[in-house]
């Protein structure tokens, strides 16, 4: 098992945004999504490793309105349909987060990732140290 070098920001969507989608949906003649079904959506957004909370949350400050983004694009891909304020303080009302402190790796084998299109391959060459896993 290898510890990365990256803490986690989980990311999930609030009332706010169900009901926002919620009226989109209304709006379009269709049956509301269920509270539910937006609600057990989670992401997981991976973020340097600090050594105090106040700087991971300063740098989540920062990226805050990509996460945003990202976020709604997941529901609504017409971002003219967005929300006009997509600030840190709206993102607070409209999404529930939590920052994880530790990521382990369990899996054996590069990590792939897909960033515009293109595959990203990241090496995890080295052993891991002590385990034998």
């Amino acid at each position: 098992m290898k510890d990365l070098n990256r803490q986690a920001i989980v990311v999930q969507p609030g009332r706010p945004m169900v009901e926002w989608l919620q009226q989109i949906d209304r709006d379009l003649g269709v049956e509301p999504i269920s509270a539910a079904d937006v609600t057990e959506s989670r992401n997981v957004y991976l973020i340097p490793d600090f050594d105090y909370e106040k700087e991971a949350e300063e740098y989540f400050r920062q990226k805050c309105e990509r996460i945003f983004s990202e976020e709604l694009a997941q529901w609504i891909t017409e971002p003219k349909l967005w929300p006009k304020q997509r600030d840190w303080k709206t993102f607070n009302a409209w999404c529930d987060w939590e920052l994880i402190d530790m990521v382990f790796d369990l899996v054996d084998g590069p990590i792939v990732g897909e960033y515009l299109g293109e595959i990203v391959i990241e090496s995890t060459d080295d052993e891991d140290e002590g385990d034998g896993e």
